[in-house]
């Protein structure tokens, strides 16, 4: 083969091509995801009850509260916020590790997915926070004001099953 000639290498199975396209993308998603929630947590200011409501957002089920509601979780969320707030030091141990682990020469994916392991429970405690904290918003309200809710929710998903329609 001179010089001139291109080296060609056999190509890989579209399978196992795509396989690693969607777990590049995967991971990729998975550190943003991360990254984003953990800014969140640490940040500190005005706007840190706020992100943290924002992790207990529903879809379509927060949208569906009125203004009232809404501000009615906010003040749930302040009295169990020191909850969330005991849990920073873990985050930015988990987050300082996930650094040191993406700069160190060789990937170890066992550390990484460690990391992910233990940044899914807090991620399952808060939903289920949100869950609970939801739920006795709902028992709370009167028949009619649960039944205006129900109205507002099949709105809301109706409009987002048109706005996903082709």
């Amino acid at each position: 083969m001179s010089d001139a000639e291109p080296q060609t290498t056999p190509p890989l199975p579209a399978a196992r091509s795509w396989g690693r396209i969607v777990l590049v993308v995967s991971l990729g998603l998975n550190l943003l995801f991360l990254g984003a929630v953990g800014g969140a947590m640490l940040r500190d200011g005005p706007f840190a009850r706020m992100a943290a409501l924002r992790d207990l957002n529903f879809g379509p089920l927060s949208e569906a509260l009125t203004r009232q509601d809404r501000e009615r979780l906010r003040r749930s969320l302040r009295n169990a916020a020191p909850d969330l707030r005991a849990q920073r030091p873990e985050v930015e141990s988990d987050l300082a590790q996930l650094l040191a682990v993406l700069r160190a020469p060789e990937f170890r994916r066992d550390d990484v997915a460690a990391l992910f392991l233990r940044y899914n429970d807090r991620a399952l405690q808060r939903q289920k926070l949100g869950q609970d904290l939801l739920l006795d918003l709902l028992a709370a309200m009167p028949p009619d004001a649960r039944a205006a809710f129900a109205d507002r929710l099949e709105t809301t998903i109706r409009r987002g099953k048109k706005a996903a329609a082709p």
